[in-house]
């Protein structure tokens, strides 16, 4: 048992190489793209989840707050630099046997909130999905935000999520960076959770994966 929990994850990526992704994921990553070593940036973010000790908060706190009580996480990524865009992104949206579906939905799964709040709310088709069983992972790409659902079976087998993209730097300068916001809210049906503050992290075209 968890318990109260906070998330956990660094404010840069980790650099993977095209040689070490099995070809599956890379089918999913490049949908047919070619992979451009010049050009393109594959990061990987582990978010984490740890238990809090403290008995400094009541009882009926520490079960709402818990995290055994979570039915959906939701995660969003953000490019926030005009030169980048995003490529591909994992997991994808996956079966209850564990099947990833093999092409991105371009329709957003998550409605947001007015910032600095940023409020993440999973969309009516997506809460259906949920609903009838049909995926334990829901998510989303454009060129420019990756977004997930995380549903109640795939969180009751794990504690994080491990999320990868691909990045294109457009203008091929080595000095360019760009900047990815990332916000997580954790939800008991209607009832939040927990909603960290969102995050900055940056990425560098000199980098190299």
């Amino acid at each position: 048992m968890v318990g109260l929990f906070r998330v956990k994850y660094n404010k840069v990526f980790e650099f993977l190489d095209y040689g070490e992704i099995p070809d599956e994921d890379r089918k999913i990553l490049f949908q047919g793209k070619k992979y451009d070593p010049e050009n393109h940036r594959i990061c990987r973010l582990p978010i984490q989840i740890e238990p809090i000790r403290t008995k400094k908060k009541t009882a009926r706190y520490r079960r709402r707050k818990s995290y055994e009580k979570v039915t959906q996480a939701l995660v969003w990524a953000r490019i926030e630099s005009q030169d980048v865009t995003l490529v591909g992104m994992l997991p994808n949206s996956t079966f209850i046997d564990g099947e990833q579906e093999t092409k991105y939905a371009q329709e957003a799964i998550l409605k947001l909130g007015v910032s600095p709040q940023l409020k993440l709310q999973l969309s009516g088709k997506a809460e259906q999905s949920f609903r009838r069983k049909q995926r334990i992972i829901i998510a989303s790409r454009t060129s420019n935000e990756a977004q997930w659902a995380f549903g109640k079976i795939y969180l009751r087998d794990n504690l994080g999520f491990n999320l990868v993209f691909v990045f294109e730097f457009r203008n091929q300068n080595v000095n360019q960076t760009g900047l990815v916001r990332i916000k997580l809210r954790f939800m008991d049906k209607g009832r939040e959770v927990l909603s960290p503050k969102s995050k900055l992290i940056s990425i560098s075209a000199s980098d190299t994966g």
